[in-house]
């Protein structure tokens, strides 16, 4: 509406408010005329107001949106930390699972155990757990992930034990090719670039038919590790500078980098009594 029109409107308005004020005696005919002159400029003037009431009332509300907006975003963020615990206990829930599936599957009897303690300095070397002698965990036992072996028990307490992790250059483990079965030694070398756990295959035959891809298994001799626990996969094969021997790089199968439950395989006498043991030196603790 223009400015012109506005101040008519105002105008008409004020004669509308006039007309009721008049005195009785004025009555019906004037009074009445002046009611149907300002209708029009009522209703102008009515809904100008009404307008107005609007604008002002939103006014009113803007300037209480940042009380609500601080709410809205409270409310959220509490939802988002929700919905992040949701899942966190989802992810969780699926790891039991599979957890559980792993101990119900296996031939062995196992504890799980928490790893609680790890290095920076040596964090390709040794993990602590949170299971000890008093859980049935001793010295020589062989440690694995529902993905395959971790290293073995080296020393325990009453309520933690260290694990001597496979990638430590001092872990010696005798496996085999699961494809062929040539026999070998398994050494720890490190993290690879990636920082993934490397090992090398030892003592082979320069003549066993080794390739990428193939799949390497403890051995059983040595009479430290089960026969038959996944280790890693062959990457690369190269022979000996002697020419006698061949090695292997190997990747473990288990992300050695980020541990947090493992199994520790609580070995039975009569495990150790049906197994074909070899020289236990090929297997002896550092």
């Amino acid at each position: 509406m223009s400015r012109r029109g506005l101040i008519l409107s105002l105008a008409l308005l004020a004669m509308a408010v006039a007309a009721h004020r008049w005195p009785r005696a004025a009555d019906d005919p004037a009074r009445g005329l002046a009611r149907e002159a300002v209708a029009p400029a009522q209703r102008t003037g009515t809904s100008v107001l009404g307008r107005l009431g609007r604008i002002w009332d939103d006014l009113r509300r803007m300037g209480e949106l940042p009380a609500e907006n601080q709410a809205l975003f409270e409310e959220l963020t509490r939802l988002r930390m929700r919905v992040a615990d949701l899942e966190a206990l989802e992810d969780e829930n699926l790891a039991l699972r599979g957890r559980l599936g792993f101990v119900r599957r296996s031939a062995h009897r196992l504890i799980a155990a928490e790893v609680i303690g790890r290095e920076p300095s040596g964090w390709w070397q040794a993990i602590r757990l949170a299971k000890g002698s008093a859980d049935g965990v001793a010295p020589g036992q062989a440690v694995v992930t529902p993905e395959g072996l971790v290293g073995r028990v080296v020393r325990t307490t009453p309520r933690t034990a260290d694990v001597l992790l496979i990638s430590d250059p001092s872990s010696r483990v005798a496996v085999t090719i699961e494809r062929t079965a040539t026999f070998g030694l398994l050494e720890g070398t490190g993290p690879s670039d990636r920082s993934e756990a490397l090992c090398r295959m030892t003592l082979m035959d320069k003549l066993a038919p080794v390739r990428e891809g193939d799949v390497v298994l403890t051995s059983g001799l040595g009479g430290v590790f089960p026969k038959g626990l996944r280790v890693g996969r062959v990457v690369s094969v190269e022979v000996d500078r002697g020419g006698l021997h061949q090695s292997a790089q190997v990747l473990s199968l288990a992300d050695v980098a980020s541990l947090h439950y493992v199994f520790v395989v609580q070995r039975l006498a009569e495990d150790m009594a049906s197994e074909d043991l070899g020289p236990a030196e090929a297997e002896g603790a550092p």
